[in-house]
């Protein structure tokens, strides 16, 4: 995917924001999924770059920090931005940037005023202009899940209003219908559901399909990369260099105890095998839990407890290599990493204990 996201927008770097605004507007109007175009999976992606560059364009301090570090350091996990705590990450869905800027999701936002009773025809507009035998454009919804149900599964109802072809065959009429969402474990930002025909209607027009995208709402405590998931781990100087038990909750709330004794390095990462999201279609395979270890330093310390820590250090005789293998795994069945498609696992009464050796702390 392209992230010069002026290039997407088709503006110089030092464009104003009146120009940013009306380049999106031209860009999104005229790459909307919901219009007839030859390549569809194209457009879609092309829509897509465009609402997540204007996403960062539009907001100053995003914009800045683009500008200043690049996509990379605007995404960087390291790189905590207000309301992205893992780095500034586009939220998947272009409809609601869309619909945030226009004011409604549909196609031809420009040339019909929001609907009331005294315009309603324009949401007829599309099944009109459609030529005879033409499959109408599709409805796209959007569902918005948590990172609970996309690992156990949920089953959840979508709502919507279609189109449809009247009695009298030359009328047409609104209907509201009501879809079950069979969410299975393992799926993701992006996944499709397609209801076939179950769409608008139109007169000699081959009805529209319903595409249901899930959209992953943002989780307090973890960060999904893939199958994987990232958790931030604070700790204070002390455990940093001396070591010490550090208890996490997976997402399916057992606990986990690492009973860290070498120092921790910041900015290094702990690896947990199996912990993270399960694999769809292979519900016996689950990916990794990454925690990722943020030191906490002192704000301020006195001369005296400086020398201190400086004579501790300086005296600090060089240890010995340490094997790098990992010393023992208790307290976990690999049979219990199953995961249901609607209800979770009994957490163990004790945390599961894993000892870390040196090859582990430098990854």
């Amino acid at each position: 995917m392209k992230h010069d996201y002026y290039a997407v927008l088709g503006v110089e770097p030092t464009a104003t924001g009146a120009a940013i605004h009306a380049s999106y507007r031209r860009h999104a109007l005229a790459y909307h999924p919901q219009k007839q175009h030859e390549d569809p999976q194209r457009v879609r992606s092309l829509f897509y770059q465009i609402n997540e560059a204007y996403d960062v364009l539009k907001d100053r301090l995003l914009r800045a920090l683009y500008d200043q570090l690049g996509y990379d350091g605007l995404t960087t996990k390291f790189n905590s931005i207000p309301g992205h705590p893992y780095g500034y990450r586009y939220h998947g869905r272009p409809l609601k940037t869309f619909e945030d800027h226009f004011g409604t999701t549909h196609a031809y936002a420009d040339a019909y005023a929001p609907r009331d009773s005294a315009n309603e025809y324009h949401l007829y507009a599309d099944i009109f202009r459609a030529r005879a035998k033409d499959t109408l454009p599709p409805i796209m919804l959007d569902l918005e899940v948590t990172l609970e149900e996309l690992f156990h599964g949920s089953i959840r109802e979508v709502e919507y209003t279609r189109i449809v072809v009247n009695e009298d065959e030359a009328s047409l009429l609104e209907e509201k219908v009501t879809r079950d969402i069979h969410v299975r474990p393992g799926w993701r930002t992006g996944t499709r559901i397609v209801f076939d025909k179950a769409g608008n209607q139109g007169k000699d027009k081959i009805p529209s399909d319903v595409i249901v995208y899930l959209v992953e709402l943002p989780h307090q405590r973890y960060f999904r990369d893939g199958n994987d998931l990232r958790m931030k781990i604070e700790v204070d100087l002390l455990v940093a260099l001396c070591g010490g038990d550090i208890t996490v909750t997976s997402i399916d709330d057992t606990p986990i105890r690492i009973e860290e004794t070498n120092v921790i390095k910041p900015g290094s990462s702990r690896n947990i095998p199996g912990f993270g999201m399960p694999i769809a279609g292979d519900l016996t395979t689950r990916g990794d839990l990454h925690l990722d270890y943020f030191v906490n330093f002192p704000i301020d310390m006195d001369l005296a407890r400086r020398e201190m820590i400086a004579s501790a250090l300086k005296s600090r005789q060089k240890k010995p290599a340490v094997p790098t293998t990992l010393i023992g795994v208790t307290g976990f069945d690999p049979k219990h990493r199953f995961v249901g498609h609607t209800s979770k696992e009994t957490a163990p009464e004790e945390p599961l204990n894993f000892f870390i050796t040196e090859e582990f702390l430098t990854t």
